[in-house]
């Protein structure tokens, strides 16, 4: 649109505590430079971030904003870049990230130049909030379909344990159904055996049956004896 040399969009990554660029569009760059991670208030993109506002230079090499430190002027230098502009892409108030136009040449950016940018900016920005709210939006009703078949599967369990009345029934029933509602491949219960001092395996779900008597949780150590120590 700017007919510029290379164009990125960068996002904020709250994980690293800058903004990402991860991809390029036109011209080259060097290795590495895709998921470079630039600090806000740093560079057109970064100073664009954390203004919330347009930041341009017609020439990094004569912006002493941006090229006054050695490394920041190396890295212009090898990368190629001479002039640039970065715009915020702001949503619901939340700047979440930028869009940024280089050109290897200097270039004086015109008013026009500024306001296409930044229109191209504002409509990223619906575009995005739009996928954001169609995904949370399916996200939650997916989690409520969860609960719903998490409820009629409880349901169900209390109506077969209300008709088992010997205690291995029950036992083994827990245990099968804690595995899979968990979505686990295998599980056990554990019951405190005097004689032996501590807990020891009562019922078990996808493990070998011979393992059964193999278990002993002292009162001290581990998960289990933790567990039981608490209450919990």
């Amino acid at each position: 649109m700017l007919e510029s040399d290379t164009s990125a969009t960068a996002r904020y990554d709250a994980d690293s505590g800058g903004l990402v660029m991860p991809d390029w569009s036109g011209g080259n760059f060097i290795a590495g430079e895709i998921g470079t991670v630039i600090p806000t208030g740093v560079s057109t993109s970064g100073r664009a971030y954390a203004e919330r506002r347009p930041v341009l230079s017609p020439d990094y090499l004569a912006d002493e904003s941006i090229a006054s430190d050695d490394a920041v002027r190396n890295r212009i230098i090898q990368v190629g870049f001479r002039a640039g502009l970065s715009v915020p892409i702001i949503i619901r108030d939340e700047v979440y990230g930028v869009i940024a136009t280089h050109f290897f040449t200097i270039h004086n950016f015109t008013d026009g130049e500024i306001q296409l940018l930044q229109a191209l900016a504002d409509s990223a920005a619906v575009a995005i909030g739009n996928a954001r709210f169609i995904h949370e939006t399916q996200q939650a009703r997916k989690d409520a379909e969860a609960r719903e078949r998490q409820t009629a599967q409880l349901y169900a369990v209390t109506a077969q344990l209300a008709s088992k009345h010997d205690l291995d029934s029950v036992l083994n029933l827990i245990t099968q159904q804690a595995a899979e509602f968990m979505s686990g491949r295998a599980g056990n219960t554990n019951k405190f055996d005097h004689d032996r001092g501590g807990l020891v395996v009562a019922t078990m779900y996808g493990l070998d049956p011979e393992w059964k008597n193999s278990f002993l949780y002292g009162q001290e150590k581990g998960l289990p004896a933790a567990l039981f120590r608490s209450g919990g």
